[in-house]
């Protein structure tokens, strides 16, 4: 088999960072032509991003208000315990600013 040139090119979504890609041992940026015979070993790899998650409680109580949660993409945001404010019971959380999804 004769050497072949390739175009290596990875597209990653936007939910990853710090994309790698390595043939032969060798780092190579994306969609970087290389040649390629039949024990060409290419390896990639990417990290998943973390987002930051905060509780919004509106103003009230803000000497209990949640910390923010750093979670990783696709792991699940714990959720904070219910909660009495001055008298009223919080059983749960809106998922948007106008408190309309939950």
């Amino acid at each position: 088999m004769d050497n072949t040139q390739a175009i290596i090119h990875v597209r990653v979504d936007e939910h990853y960072e710090n994309l790698q890609i390595v043939a032969n041992d060798i780092n190579i940026e994306n969609d970087t032509a290389i040649l390629i015979d039949k024990i060409t070993v290419i390896y990639i790899s990417c990290t998943p991003k973390a987002y930051t998650v905060t509780f919004n409680m509106n103003g009230k109580d803000l000497e209990n208000q949640e910390p923010a949660q750093s979670i990783v993409y696709l792991n699940k945001v714990i959720e904070p315990a219910d909660h009495y404010i001055k008298g009223e019971y919080i059983s749960g959380w809106y998922k948007d600013a106008e408190l309309t999804a939950t």
